[in-house]
């Protein structure tokens, strides 16, 4: 685990970054490292959206739904942010909502593969 929390000058780019470095070894490290990095930079798409990734690697799937809705609130999400946060409502049962997070990302990004690969995904996960 880096030492991240004691280093005041990194960016929330470094610190989502280095996060998702952890993560690919270390999920329960990588959540020690992504708390300081929500307290410091709680306004961060890239801190929210990877504390969405981590949260799906502890296996903690309506948190990892909050990060990725914070994320997109704050207004600067990727494509990313939204197909994962209607992945994770469609398998949480909340499959209208799914829907709705497509289409807005739909209007702000345009129909993507992407993004019609993951409704395919969505309205399979509903049967």
């Amino acid at each position: 685990m880096s030492n991240l929390s004691f280093r005041p000058c990194i960016t929330d780019q470094a610190h989502a970054e280095a996060i998702y470095q952890t993560l690919m070894s270390s999920p329960s490290s990588a959540w020690k490292e992504t708390r300081p990095a929500l307290k410091n930079f709680p306004q961060s798409e890239r801190v929210q959206f990877v504390a969405g990734l981590v949260q799906i690697a502890r296996g903690k799937k309506n948190e990892a739904r909050m990060h990725f809705a914070k994320a997109i609130k704050l207004g600067t999400a990727t494509p990313d942010a939204y197909i994962n946060l209607a992945q994770l409502s469609a398998e949480t049962g909340k499959l209208t909502f799914a829907v709705d997070t497509l289409d807005r990302a739909a209007a702000k990004f345009g129909d993507t593969l992407q993004l019609l690969l993951t409704r395919i995904t969505v309205f399979r996960l509903s049967d």
